[in-house]
């Protein structure tokens, strides 16, 4: 499938000349990719499938519950994104008048016959959520809501002969909304406008990872049995029920733990969190994101600092001291916006910090003017981008800059891990990784601390925000790390299951003397 070209001929196959407005959305995305011609537009008529009132019922109660609207799943006319595209009819038409086509998106839920499959240079594409070929928009996330998974997997495929599974172009795992079946199909299905354009640009290099090992089944279910009905109500029952309770009854709060650093550089030593000491905050205000900086032989903690009442985070620093015990908090930087994961590092004998501002589209860097409580605004790394938890890295003579990056104020901050380059950590061109996303997974992508190496081995901590936000941390070892490839494999994971009273942690960093980190607590 690799490929080095810039322009692409395509068709696509719809039922009408409407879409259902995720789909327009898909639509909208690839044509606003440089160099992509929509040609024909081939209508197969087909009858869409109704809703199960199971799903419909949910969906009208959540719409009252969490003012959420599916509105992905409303039919759009297509006229304005035609242009000088030809309309055919499949029922009156052959493969040979849709001409020299590069690919064709299928937006229908049928099964299409073996000559048209085999036209496109690439192949037929088309989106699939879950377990099924592709999407059955009103069943978005059915199945993974009733099974009670943790993500669900979705993303590009290639349509195959009969007989053989479908073959995964690019793939993301999505957290599920253990809440909420209607906003998991409408987080799902925005998701998928930004797979073809993500695609496109990893085959301009000739560097593409190995398939994806995992294939689609040609089940076109487009039901919901009796039971597995019953099951979708009795599931969202329970978990309404406890949405409320944590609504209404918990009181949450992020608090920071430490240990001392084994006397032996030992990493499983070191990552034994469950052994950790607890510093706790006020009543009135949460800690989290903790880094350790030691200098001059002092150990300093920053952290992002909430107050409850105004919820904008702000950075603190305070000294841990050798008996445990701590300097008050000093406030080092505040702004009208939030701010939190303080990751700080030194370059030519300054210490500079990028705090997580991804409200406001960049990636700022402050350098210390007196440390560790006085810092300068020097510039933006990057523009215009939705970046979170930024973080980096020097390997091989290069700057590696690491960040989950939302492609719209819509998606979540989460799932996509992008990687960036440069030759220092101060400049002002970092070149985007041409396999951006490296990483689409809700369960592993969003950075939890520094990277560092260990026995000749990279490692990136990393937030499993699969089941909730900040819901434990995994060890990631990463195997290729070059400008045209990036590999890791998750080799540890920690959740907070030492303690009843935990309820989730996401940071995990150290220094020469201490490892800390940061957990939910439960206060009821």
């Amino acid at each position: 499938m690799a490929t080095t070209t810039d322009k692409y001929n395509i068709a696509v196959i719809a039922r009408e000349r409407s879409l259902l407005s995720w789909q327009y959305d898909v639509l909208k995305n690839v044509l606003k990719v440089e160099g992509v011609t929509l040609s024909i537009l081939v209508l197969s008529h087909t009858v869409p499938k109704k809703t199960p009132l199971a799903v419909q019922f949910l969906h009208h109660i959540e719409r009252y519950l969490y003012h959420c609207q599916p509105h992905f799943f409303e039919d759009k006319n297509i006229d304005s994104l035609l242009a000088n595209t030809d309309v055919v009819d499949m029922a009156t038409s052959t493969v040979e008048d849709f001409g020299e086509i590069d690919f064709m998106i299928n937006f229908t839920e049928e099964l299409l016959p073996d000559g048209l499959l085999l036209q496109p240079k690439l192949g037929v594409w088309s989106i699939f959520i879950g377990d099924d070929e592709k999407v059955k928009s009103q069943l978005t996330a059915v199945n993974d809501f009733i099974s009670e998974n943790d993500v669900v997997t979705m993303g590009l495929q290639i349509e195959t002969l009969s007989g053989k599974p479908n073959i995964t172009l690019y793939q993301s795992n999505s957290s599920v909304d253990m809440a909420s079946l209607c906003r998991t199909a409408e987080q799902c299905l925005h998701k998928t406008a930004f797979f073809i354009p993500h695609y496109l640009n990893q085959l301009k290099t000739n560097h593409l990872p190995n398939p994806v090992a995992f294939t689609q089944k040609k089940t076109l279910t487009d039901k919901v049995s009796s039971n597995d009905s019953a099951r979708l109500v009795w599931q969202s029952i329970k978990r309404i029920s406890k949405k409320m309770d944590h609504k209404y009854r918990a009181k949450e709060q992020w608090a920071l733990i430490y240990g001392k650093n084994a006397t032996k550089n030992s990493l499983k030593a070191n990552f034994d969190i469950a052994s950790f000491k607890m510093l706790q905050p006020p009543e009135d205000r949460f800690w989290a994101d903790p880094f350790a900086i030691s200098h001059n032989n002092k150990n300093y903690i920053f952290f992002e600092e909430l107050f409850f009442e105004r919820d904008l985070g702000h950075l603190c620093c305070m000294e841990l001291y050798d008996d445990g015990t701590h300097s008050d908090p000093i406030k080092i930087l505040e702004k009208t916006y939030h701010l939190s994961y303080p990751f700080i590092f030194q370059y030519e004998n300054d210490f500079y910090m990028i705090p997580e501002s991804g409200n406001e589209q960049c990636v700022g860097l402050y350098k210390c003017t007196d440390f560790p409580y006085k810092w300068a605004f020097e510039k933006n790394l990057i523009s215009n981008i939705r970046a979170y938890d930024s973080t980096l890295f020097e390997h091989n003579g290069l700057w590696w800059l690491f960040a989950c990056v939302a492609d719209d104020e819509e998606s979540p901050s989460t799932e996509d891990l992008y990687l960036f380059y440069a030759d220092s950590p101060l400049s002002d061109h970092w070149q985007a990784h041409p396999l951006n996303p490296i990483v689409s997974d809700a369960a592993s992508a969003r950075p939890a601390g520094k990277i560092f190496t260990h026995d000749g081995k990279i490692y990136r901590p990393s937030q499993n925000c699969a089941t909730s936000y900040g819901a434990g941390l995994n060890l990631c070892e990463i195997t290729n790390l070059t400008i045209n490839n990036y590999a890791e494999k998750i080799v540890s994971q920690v959740f907070p299951d030492w303690d009843k009273r935990l309820k989730g942690l996401h940071t995990f960093n150290f220094n020469k003397n201490i490892t800390i980190c940061d957990v939910i607590v439960d206060k009821r």
